[in-house]
């Protein structure tokens, strides 16, 4: 009982705060331009949400070394990304579409990523600011390059981008 009410505050705090993790450890981590009030400014945004909680579930039972993992498997995408836009790689493109599907593999690892909820996620990294400059901060660009890429393996599934919403 002891170790399952640890476990339960555990969830709490991580529902409440995102990452169980030191600044120190974030910065480590997630490098130095990293914002440790991000997770919190993404619970006020998301805390209601099914995958806020799925997200918080999984941050719970995740130490530093597995957020290293996460990292490492983030980064290694945007520079996938990247090397794909400036080889001309084309949107609709069998590499495109595993750049798709690695992209949701990915992101996985917050929370289960649907093709519908990932067409709302390339809306959202081109015409958020904090997302888009993100992006275009690794490639000029490459939002715009990436939400052209998610929207045609969309289209190849079936799915019209201009009407997919998130579920």
């Amino acid at each position: 009982l002891q170790r399952l009410g640890a476990g339960l505050d555990r969830m709490i705090e991580a529902h409440e705060r995102g990452l169980l993790l030191t600044v120190e450890q974030q910065a480590a981590i997630f490098g130095p331009r990293w914002d440790p009030d991000g997770p919190a400014e993404a619970r006020n945004r998301y805390g209601d949400t099914t995958q806020w909680r799925q997200y918080a579930e999984l941050s719970a039972s995740r130490g530093p070394e597995e957020w290293q993992a996460v990292a490492e498997a983030v980064a290694g995408l945007d520079r996938a990304l990247a090397d794909a836009m400036d080889a001309g790689v084309a949107p609709g493109s069998p590499e495109a579409n595993r750049l798709a599907e690695r992209h949701r593999e990915v992101f996985a690892s917050y929370f289960p990523l649907t093709r519908r909820m990932q067409v709302c996620l390339g809306r959202m990294y081109e015409a958020d600011p904090g997302f888009a400059a993100h992006y275009d901060g690794i490639r000029t660009g490459l939002a715009a390059w990436f939400r052209q890429v998610v929207d045609a393996d969309a289209r190849a599934h079936g799915i019209d981008p201009d009407t997919a919403t998130w579920e």
